[in-house]
């Protein structure tokens, strides 16, 4: 039986921050000869995560009123050849997801699980893949793949737990969401520990973070999960 926190089987990227945040800055450099009106949109460190490939999609966007359609034609044309891609936020004032190519394909290097049960994903059925790979986990809770515990809530297990993986955090910290929602703290607030990578307003962005058991923060997935992050994001921040 898997042990408790390792139920996804994280792995951490091979690779440095140097080379995620050489990849970030690149596509943010041609962002900016581009079209200075949206670049800041892709600054923020939720996206800035998502051009490197560190996570598979950067949520809660949103457009200021004074961008104009042009504007956003120029933003998503520029992304694509990056293989970034903008879903949602075409009415004016809706929130939109930033979604990496790159990223989604390195789910299934991140996690053994996803790699066992997981279909291959493709951005032009992005909305599908999210939707059959819940389904996915909703099975393996109920078949006992996945800790019994976790059936309290089927649909509130696959959400989260998918949520998680695509939007990069340690094993440790989606496995925590999961014990404390089966413990009947969906929020994390009263059982879990907050790791904080950036809280930064430069760009107006949300904070980026995650939860974790107290026991947890220390660990060396976590440890050497939040140095990647952060090292990246400071990295791309100095050659702005």
């Amino acid at each position: 039986m898997t042990k408790r926190f390792e139920e996804f089987g994280y792995r951490l990227p091979n690779d440095g921050p140097e080379k995620y945040a050489e990849r970030a800055t690149f596509i943010l450099d041609d962002l900016l000869e581009n079209d200075l009106a949206t670049a800041m949109y892709a600054m923020q460190p939720s996206a800035v995560l998502a051009l490197a490939g560190l996570r598979a999609i950067s949520p809660y966007h949103r457009f200021d009123e004074h961008i104009k359609p042009s504007n956003i034609k120029k933003f998503d044309q520029t992304l694509e050849k990056h293989d970034i891609y903008r879903f949602g936020g075409d009415d004016m004032g809706d929130g939109f997801v930033l979604v990496s190519g790159a990223g989604l394909r390195d789910v299934k290097n991140r996690y053994s699980y996803a790699d066992k049960v997981w279909k291959s994903p493709k951005v032009s059925t992005f909305k599908q893949w999210i939707s059959d790979n819940g389904d996915v986990v909703k099975s393996d809770v109920g078949s006992g793949e996945l800790p019994k515990e976790w059936r309290w809530d089927l649909e509130w297990t696959a959400t989260h737990s998918q949520s998680g993986m695509l939007l990069g955090y340690p094993g440790a910290a989606i496995s925590s969401a999961m014990w404390a929602g089966a413990a009947g703290d969906t929020t994390g607030s009263q059982l879990l520990k907050q790791v904080e990578i950036m809280n930064d307003t430069k760009y107006d962005g949300t904070l980026v973070s995650y939860d974790v058991y107290p026991e947890l923060v220390d660990s060396e997935e976590v440890r050497l999960h939040a140095k990647l992050w952060k090292d990246t994001l400071k990295l791309v921040d100095d050659a702005r």
